[in-house]
């Protein structure tokens, strides 16, 4: 596999950030959606995108070397199961917080909101119900 051409600031360069953000399935952000905003696109622009690269870059899937994102070893043994790695890594590891519409974090720890999960699961409750559970009762459509 090839390399991705880097800036001197170590983000993707355009060339690459438009190339993603046409031929990857981004939930709610594809390229028409993001040309819509911004005539340029850049790596900041795509959070997604950057979250991708740092994660990369974390898990030593891939390295910075000579103005490129080069592939390690084991990240080329691990590009047919990317799921494997890089999503445990995302969900347990890496801070969410810089995203969330709010400066609070989340109570408890992963292994308690799995717990929970799996228990509302068993019990087939509702999108609403899980919310809540998570959060709080809803009162006539606002939070209580």
């Amino acid at each position: 596999y090839g390399s991705i051409e880097l800036t001197p600031n170590k983000a993707f360069k355009r060339v690459f950030v438009n190339w993603a953000t046409r031929h990857f399935e981004w939930p709610n952000r594809g390229y028409d959606e993001q040309i819509r905003f911004n005539k340029v696109l850049n790596e900041y622009d795509f959070p997604l995108l950057k979250l991708l690269h740092y994660s990369l870059v974390e898990l030593r899937l891939g390295q910075h070397y000579k103005g490129h994102l080069k592939i390690t070893k084991c990240g080329n043994k691990l590009l047919s199961h990317p799921v494997l790695l890089l999503v445990p890594s995302f969900v347990m590891s890496m801070d969410h917080s810089s995203y969330s519409c709010s400066d609070d974090q989340a109570l408890g720890n992963w292994d308690v909101w799995f717990s929970v999960l799996q228990v509302e699961a068993e019990d087939g409750g509702t999108k609403l119900e899980l919310f809540e559970v998570f959060y709080r009762k809803l009162n006539d459509g606002t939070m209580a």
